[in-house]
């Protein structure tokens, strides 16, 4: 009987950049995605070289590298220098100091509130309920009923405890305004401590951590009482302005203008440039607000700060269908190359009336009998000059009106201006964005599983954090692989890919239980693997944040489509 032959030893590891095979240590898969090998050494010029170059933000392999990948590769300073210009790449409307001498970005979280004119400043009921809320929900306290963990699963819960509630729904009931008072608020709060002291009994420890929760609810309601009536009921000159983090000079909240005190926000420079880039048609980009013209070509723009997007719609390269080239461009080319012959026209009137003027000279001087002296010099005049207060010196001193000059576009022409021509190098085409963009991703959140399981060094998960407030957030177990259900059909595809959940946002519902419901009717439930908050991940552009700033681009976006 013949030997079967010996499985192949596996390729050795790589790094894909270097093509170095250093230790096994040293070898990082920072990518979601695929299982490309990165050295320290690659990875950390990586995140320097995109801290430097805009055009190399974010790092990336086929999606988002996150900083905790590179943790062991980068110093304390390059991993700070990373994430100031990651939240400066990633905002989309920046703000900088007023201030010429300072300009420092100033990131979003610490810009205050905008005011409104002529509102009362006295917060409403369910603002004030909803910030007791997230504030009691962010205690330690809090850990065993936020709902992250359905503990209506335990044994015998349902039939012990015939209300159940958490943390999660009350947030839900107060956003959606089902309290009316804080009463209401107070009897769902002290209906979690009875039923965990109906479930576990007294004196057990989460019936002691729902005495404590009760607790920091009554000091954060009396909190919240004492800001109410210290707010004033109209905004004040106080409330107008923030101090920049950098130079502490005063800036005002609406115009984010060096602070005018009373004095209304003046706009006029800011207008002046939108009307300027409009009368030459030149476009903003949509992720760092620079201005940017199309020579010729096709409409994909790759703008210095890495965005790829369409100049006719100014949306990002993967969202355009192409409705938007309706438009003739050759319409525009041609108003251009007429604008452009006009000005040609009148070089090439001036140059011959000075032609001409040359000629006369000379024929005058050479048929005068006197000695030739070239064309373009006129005679020397060698009469005494008048005195100082003469008539003929004040006339001849008087400064002539200025004619006011035609403003040109010297970047107008199209094609037949900058197409034609050989010795110029506008680069190469943009190639495709087949990747999805993060300024301009939808963002789809789903809980972030670790991949530390498959034995591979994916980086220090204990270090992840979020990509907008960088505060640390935890990864979450995968769960085990349930059996399939008896009699379950074939999966069906939406939209080109696998049903999600995370962006579903139903009312007494927990966003977690929702992103791992199928886990859970099969009987296994994901945990937190390290200390911290949640951690979601984007499906598409990878992007990692918590809970807080989750719910904000989903608040964005709801105010987009309302």
């Amino acid at each position: 009987m013949a030997l079967l032959p010996e499985p192949a030893p596996p390729p050795p590891r790589i790094c894909v950049i270097c093509t170095e095979q250093p230790d096994a240590n040293q070898l990082v898969r920072p990518c979601r995605t695929c299982a490309n090998d990165y050295c320290h050494e690659c990875l950390r010029e990586m995140f320097t070289g995109a801290t430097a170059d805009s055009t190399r933000m974010p790092p990336r392999c086929c999606t988002f590298l996150q900083l905790h990948t590179a943790g062991a590769a980068l110093t304390k300073q390059e991993a700070n220098d990373y994430r100031v210009k990651l939240d400066e790449w990633i905002t989309l409307d920046k703000v900088y100091c007023p201030a010429p001498a300072c300009s420092a970005f100033i990131p979003e979280r610490l810009l205050p509130e905008v005011p409104t004119d002529g509102a009362k400043g006295t917060p409403t009921l369910q603002a004030v309920l909803a910030e007791i809320v997230k504030r009691i929900s962010a205690t330690p306290a809090a850990r065993f009923f936020r709902g992250e963990q359905d503990i209506r699963m335990l044994p015998g819960y349902t039939a012990i405890v015939p209300n159940h509630i958490d943390l999660t729904s009350i947030q839900a009931h107060v956003e959606a305004g089902g309290y009316l008072t804080t009463n209401d608020l107070t009897r769902d709060m002290s209906l979690i401590v009875t039923n965990a002291k109906t479930y576990n009994k007294p004196g057990h420890p989460i019936a002691n951590t729902a005495d404590e929760l009760y607790g920091q609810y009554l000091v954060e309601l009396a909190a919240a009482m004492d800001r109410v009536i210290s707010t004033p009921n109209s905004p004040s000159a106080d409330t107008r302005m923030f101090a920049c983090p950098k130079c502490h000079i005063g800036i005002c909240t609406k115009c984010k203008q060096v602070e005018h005190s009373t004095a209304p926000c003046d706009n006029t420079a800011g207008d002046a440039i939108l009307a300027m880039l409009e009368t030459f048609r030149y476009k903003r980009c949509p992720l760092c607000k620079h201005a940017v013209r199309k020579m010729y070509g096709c409409s994909h723009i790759q703008c210095l700060c890495g965005a790829h997007f369409c100049y006719w719609c100014c949306q990002s390269i993967n969202e355009c269908d192409g409705g938007c080239e309706a438009r003739d461009e050759s319409d525009e080319d041609e108003d251009e190359d007429e604008d452009l012959s006009d000005d040609d026209e009148t070089d090439e009137e001036i140059n011959d009336d000075e032609t001409d003027e040359e000629i006369n000279d000379e024929d005058l001087i050479a048929g005068s009998g006197s000695t030739a002296q070239p064309a373009n010099q006129k005679p020397t005049d060698d009469r005494p000059l008048p005195p100082h207060d003469s008539p003929q010196a004040q006339l001849t001193t008087h400064t002539l009106p200025t004619l006011p000059t035609r403003i040109v576009n010297l970047d107008a022409g199209g094609t037949r201006r900058w197409g034609a021509r050989d010795d110029l190098d506008f680069g190469e085409e943009p190639e495709d964005e087949g990747r999805a963009q993060v300024w301009s991703c939808a963002h789809e959140f789903d809980v972030y599983y670790s991949k530390n399981d498959d034995g591979f060094n994916h980086g220090d998960e204990g270090r992840m954090e979020c990509n907008r407030c960088f505060n640390r957030v935890a990864p979450t177990q995968k769960p085990p692989a349930a059996p399939p259900a008896k009699n379950a059909g074939p999966l069906k595809k939406r939209g080109g890919g696998l049903g999600r959940v995370a962006s579903v946002h139903a009312p007494f519902s927990s966003p977690t239980r929702l992103a791992s419901q199928q886990s859970e009717e099969a009987g296994v439930r994901p945990t937190v693997v390290a200390v911290g908050e949640q951690a979601w991940e984007c499906c598409d552009c990878r992007l990692v944040v918590c809970v807080a700033c989750r719910e904000k681009y989903y608040n964005a976006r709801r105010r987009e489509r309302e």
